[in-house]
Parts: C-alpha cells; sequence; structure tokens
C-alpha cells in the first residue's frame, strides 16, 4: 500500500507528465521512507530508474513534487527491485537537483536582487540546437544578436510552421544574452501571455504593472506573435511596447508561424515594424539534418540505434521535427519496456499506428495518387505501356497496395490491370530493393504515402 507522501508526490506527477510515460514508468513508483533530507524510493525496472536519474524533465518535475510536501534539496536513494540485491546496480545514491543555470532562471538587477523568473528554459541553447541549410540564417543571426542585442537585426523574426525549432533558437537567444550578460534583463512570453496579462490589467486597474512587465526589460521576446492578429487593444499595447523598446536600443525577438506580410489582421504600423530588422525563416529539415537530430534524441535517450533505423526514423518524419522526439520516444519505451529489437520494420509500425487510414482505402485511390505524384494518368498504370516512368509508378502502385492494404498478390495484379500474379510480386519486390538501396526512392515513397495518409 503506498503511504501518504507517495499518493501525493505520484498526484503531482501525474499532472505535470506524458499520461503514457507516467504510467508506464511510475507503476510501481513508491517512496519507502523518508531520513532528513534522504529520500529512498523503489521502483520496479531498469527503465523506470533511468527516468528518474537521467532525464531532467522527469529530475525536475520530482523536485517539484517533494517540495509541494516539504522536502526540499533532498538526496535521492532509488532502488531497483527488478535487480537482484546483490549487484552494484540495484541500489545508487545521488543528490538530485535541478540542472539549470542559476542566472538563467534568476538573472539579478543592478542592486543585487533577483528578478521573476524570466520564463526562460535553460535547455534551450545553441550548443544544442542541429543547424543545416533549412535553418542556417535564422541561426547565425539569432548568434549575432546574442552577441550584439539591440545593435544588429532588430527586430530579429523568426517565422515557420510549427515544429521546426522556433521556440528552441529565441530561447537559445535569451539564454545566451543571461550567460554573457548576467545583469541584462530578460523576458521571454508566449503571445497568449502578453494578451492575458493586458486584459487581466484592464480588469483589476493595474495597467502600471502590466506597462512595467513588459517595458521594464532590455530583451523581450515573444513567441508565436500570431496570435494577436485581429486584437486591436492588444495590438496598440503591444505596438507602444515595441516603440518604447526599440528606442532605447533594447532588444526586441519575435516568432511567428508566417511571414508578417502574410498575416491576417494585423495593423500595417506592426507589420512594418516586424519587418524593419531581419526576417528569417526555418524550413523542414533536410534528410541529413534530420538524421543528425534523430541521432541526440536517441543518445539523450540512451538508445543505441543503427544507421538504418535513424535514417527511418529521418524519411519517416517530414514536416514536424517534434514528432522525431516523439518516434524516439516510444522506441525507448519499446526497446525498455517490451524488450523489442530496434529495427526499420518497428520504426515504421509506429509511426503508421497513430496515422489515421482515410476511409475505405482502395487499390484505386492509391494508384490514383501515384499517378498525380508521377505526373500521369490513372489509365496509363493500368494500361501496357512499358515506358520506363510509367513502369516505375505501376511497381509503386503495387508496392503500395501490397504494404498498405495486405492483399493478396493474385487481387494486387489485378488492381493494376495484370493476371499473373509473379508480376504483381516482381513489381512489389523491385522497389523493395530500390529502397533499401536508394535514398530518393525512400524519399519518394514516404511522400507519396503522405499524400495517400493527408
Amino acid at each position: 500500500m503506498k503511504n501518504e507522501i507517495t499518493k501525493d508526490v505520484l498526484a503531482y506527477m501525474q499532472l505535470h507528465l506524458d499520461t503514457k510515460l507516467y504510467n508506464i514508468a511510475f507503476k510501481d513508483f513508491n517512496i519507502t521512507s523518508v531520513d532528513g533530507s534522504n529520500v529512498y524510493i523503489k521502483v520496479n525496472g531498469i527503465f523506470s530508474k533511468t527516468q528518474i536519474e537521467k532525464k531532467e524533465d522527469v529530475r525536475n518535475t520530482l523536485l517539484n513534487a517533494l517540495k509541494t510536501t516539504g522536502i526540499n534539496s533532498p538526496i535521492i536513494h532509488v532502488s531497483d527491485e527488478s535487480t537482484p540485491r546483490d549487484s552494484s546496480a540495484y541500489y545508487k545514491t545521488q543528490e538530485i537537483r535541478p540542472v539549470v543555470k542559476s542566472s538563467s532562471i534568476h538573472p539579478t538587477k543592478d542592486n543585487g536582487s533577483p528578478l521573476e523568473s524570466n520564463g526562460l528554459n535553460p535547455k534551450f541553447t545553441f550548443d544544442n540546437f542541429i543547424v543545416g541549410s533549412s535553418n542556417d540564417l535564422a541561426f547565425n543571426a539569432s548568434k549575432a544578436v546574442a552577441e550584439n542585442p539591440g545593435k544588429i537585426y532588430n527586430p530579429l523574426f523568426i517565422y515557420g510552421n510549427p515544429g521546426l525549432g522556433k521556440t528552441h533558437l529565441i530561447q537559445a537567444v535569451g539564454n545566451e544574452i543571461v550567460e554573457r550578460r548576467p545583469k541584462q534583463r530578460v523576458l521571454y512570453a508566449r503571445s497568449e501571455e502578453f494578451l492575458n496579462s493586458y486584459t487581466d490589467s484592464i480588469r483589476s486597474k493595474k495597467t502600471n504593472a502590466f506597462i512595467e512587465k513588459f517595458r521594464n526589460v532590455d530583451v523581450l521576446i515573444i513567441d508565436d506573435i500570431q496570435i494577436i492578429s485581429g486584437k486591436t487593444g492588444t495590438q496598440e499595447q503591444f505596438f507602444h511596447a515595441f516603440n518604447d523598446l526599440y528606442q532605447q536600443d533594447k532588444q526586441i525577438i519575435i516568432s511567428c508561424d508566417q511571414h508578417p506580410s502574410t498575416l491576417p489582421d494585423l495593423t500595417d504600423r506592426l507589420r512594418s515594424r516586424f519587418t524593419q530588422g531581419m526576417t528569417a525563416d526555418i524550413q523542414m529539415p533536410e534528410f541529413e539534418t534530420r538524421c543528425a537530430i534523430a541521432s541526440i534524441k536517441a543518445e539523450q535517450a540512451n538508445l543505441s540505434l543503427g544507421r538504418d533505423v535513424i535514417e527511418a526514423v529521418a524519411n519517416a518524419i517530414r514536416s514536424n521535427v517534434r514528432e522525431i522526439e516523439g518516434i524516439i520516444n516510444k522506441l525507448s519505451l519499446h526497446i525498455n519496456m517490451m524488450n523489442a529489437d530496434p529495427s526499420v520494420e518497428l520504426v515504421n509500425s509506429l509511426v503508421t499506428e497513430g496515422r489515421p487510414r482515410p476511409e475505405r482505402l482502395t487499390p484505386k485511390k492509391i494508384i490514383e495518387r501515384v499517378a498525380r505524384y508521377y505526373q500521369m494518368d490513372s489509365k496509363d498504370i493500368l494500361g501496357k505501356s512499358r515506358s520506363k516512368d510509367i513502369a516505375m509508378a505501376r511497381h509503386v502502385s503495387i508496392f503500395l497496395i501490397y504494404e498498405e492494404l495486405q492483399l493478396p498478390w493474385q487481387k494486387v495484379a489485378q488492381a493494376v490491370g495484370r493476371q499473373d500474379h509473379t508480376t504483381a510480386m516482381h513489381g512489389h519486390d523491385k522497389i523493395a530493393k530500390m529502397i533499401n538501396e536508394s535514398l530518393s526512392t525512400r524519399e519518394q515513397i514516404n511522400e507519396i504515402k503522405d499524400k495517400i495518409y493527408a
């Protein structure tokens, strides 16, 4: 039976951790005793133990949970009940504290008193941001701003689709400035916070506090500025904050999901100010950069993955970098909790398990998508032409019909206008071989799959 401290800690962690991670890693979590600052915890499995000892977000959540029960700065003792007691790995003692730079969380005013939390997450740094041709302009501009805030590229406007690293990059600027210039006042806020603070200030009649918060800084970082589109009062306040800071040579950094010129319902004077400094976009990383991201995420998860598995992850995720981390986390769960072997097949199954299957997906629909991709008519694929381009499209259709619908070979052959099932088998095997040997073929197949499941 779990004691009251364990129940309180688990209740806190359940609210603040990913549900799937909580259910797997903390199923058998139990605080067996507390002796002063020493907290003794029992878990069942090396995965659970690793999460507590190695994962920064889990560690910090546990520390905060313990703090709610009155336990501060604990020394955590974690025992793994699945390991023999005579093993050196059974019992480990370590002082677990949040891995943060104190100056990043509490910069000081000129008189040495701490400011309120500046909103920055210390894990977002330039060192762990993967640079490629898709984001090098934004990265280099951000580095320049961090070295000379308020002197170059003001404002710095970073834009791009969700999940490509905008938040990471703009917070890295803030963390670098705090590290280089501890006395500078840096504030990071999402635009919802700006909007909500403004609304609250009107309701409570404390507009001076709102102005003080967002204008009495040396660096203002606003994330997802598109949220203020169409909100006239909020735009008015942001305009005045922008002008006030800009005229004092204070640095302004903004992120958005699109270029300022295409933002709807934005005042012209704000639009012009957003473009008067440096605008830099972040695009979807190319294959090599996605491989590098997957490798680093795997290393952070203590996973040893082969090059083929890394490439499978990079090939499968093409639109959102966050999804790469999501697949790595799923791999970690399957490998550590279910003793699965890391393989291309496992990656593909994890990618497709959450993908919505179109209603009544049929061979005809697959052939239509393939024909559209190769800029031809479906009739060409179903016809008798043996031209190189049409034959390639026909073989790809065969491959996808078999892989996605798992039809018998005879039905696959009939779907592309053929009677001999060996023709279908030959076409499938040819594409399978090309996928193993050719990066461009893998890219093509994944692009077609994306269109099928769009």
